[in-house]
């Protein structure tokens, strides 16, 4: 008899610990990129550092064109902005 209340009480309990501990796993998706940078897809494996790694920007660099940006979160999908590098420096 008070199995349905528990179970609704279990269930209500999982969401609000979801939401505390996993609040933003929204993808991460900037409308617009600044001037001089061009957006990018994660794909599963990537890091803020690979990401910059590849595209021959710093991290700093990185991090400044994506104000909002959570290293730690990245999710495959997320689109994110990665400055232009132009003659061996960032543009």
């Amino acid at each position: 008899m008070l199995f349905p209340f528990f179970l609704i009480i279990i269930v209500v309990l999982l969401l609000v610990w979801r939401l505390i501990v996993y609040p933003g796993l929204t993808p991460v998706k900037y409308s617009k990129c600044p001037e001089g940078s061009s957006r990018v897809t994660v794909v599963a494996g990537d890091t803020c550092w690979r990401i910059a790694e590849a595209h021959g920007c710093g991290l700093d660099a990185l991090r400044k064109v994506n104000a909002n940006l959570v290293c730690e979160r990245l999710l495959p999908g997320d689109r994110i902005c990665v400055p232009s590098v132009v003659n061996g420096g960032i543009s």
